[in-house]
């Protein structure tokens, strides 16, 4: 009987040093020529990199050379569409109204779980090799098929998923869905994703369009992040049109901003 084979034990202690290290701490301490130490995942030491070599190459099971690079924490992208990354350049020739109705929603719309999957992965990809080591959904569709991407790049994440509940331009498939239900499918997805990836994933809550949500949506989807202590994303005054487009839809006579506050 074969013998099992022993795992590689991972590198304990990392010194990296030569390079310009941008701290971001509260002192925001930049080192021109720093070291750092990590200890398994953990930062275990920042100064010169003199300093740091004199104290931790005896225990250190590798040694890395940045001289040229900059290391610095990870950048954060606060409004990312993962469900569209495989749709570019289908909006490139028009206006925004357009664009949503007849070019990005029938897209989405279509999308499969896999779909979503296939897609955060290729945009995950991206956000890493740009440095961004958290972002934040703004919307997309399948919340399982992107928390299983992100699950496996290793990213930090406020996952939600794309709700409307009224108004013109929504495919069949979206055009159906009740408040109720727009309300309830966050819920769900908060209770099944939230904290999962050792962590790294939050569920939020969503409004991808004023203009196809109603009041009560707007309210109840306040409400239940509020219940929940979380997080909601949404679009405002996208274009300047907007204003006037909420004015109509909802009978105001005020604007974006000034209606979400009331």
């Amino acid at each position: 009987m074969m013998e099992r084979e022993e795992e590689k034990e991972v590198v304990g202690v990392s010194v990296l040093h030569g390079g310009m290290i941008i701290t971001m701490d509260e002192e925001q301490r930049v080192y021109r020529d720093g070291g750092i130490v990590v200890e398994h995942d953990k930062i275990k030491a920042i100064g010169q990199s003199a300093d740091i070599l004199a104290e931790f190459s005896d225990v250190a099971d590798s040694i890395v050379d940045l001289s040229g690079h900059i290391l610095l924490p990870g950048f954060i992208n606060t409004h990312v569409h993962s469900s569209q990354q495989m749709a570019r350049g289908i909006a490139d020739d028009v206006d925004l109204m357009t664009w949503l109705h007849e070019r990005i929603w029938p897209y989405e719309s279509n999308m499969s779980e896999q779909d979503s999957y296939l897609s955060t992965l290729l945009c995950g990809i991206e956000l890493i090799h740009s440095g961004v080591t958290c972002f934040a959904e703004a919307g997309g569709q399948h919340v399982s098929g992107m928390a299983r991407a992100v699950g496996l790049l290793g990213l930090r994440a406020c996952l939600t998923q794309s709700t409307m509940d009224s108004g013109h331009g929504l495919p069949p498939s979206w055009a159906t869905r009740t408040t109720h239900q727009c309300i309830q499918s966050q819920k769900d997805n908060y209770h099944k994703y939230h904290n999962t990836a050792q962590g790294r994933i939050r569920i939020w809550f969503a409004i991808r369009q004023i203009m196809n949500s109603t009041p009560r949506l707007l309210i109840q989807t306040r409400d239940a992040a509020t219940q929940l202590n979380t997080g909601i994303h949404m679009h405002v005054a996208e274009i300047p049109h907007e204003n006037q487009l909420v004015m109509d839809v909802h009978k105001i006579d005020h604007g974006t901003v000034t209606y979400l506050d009331r």
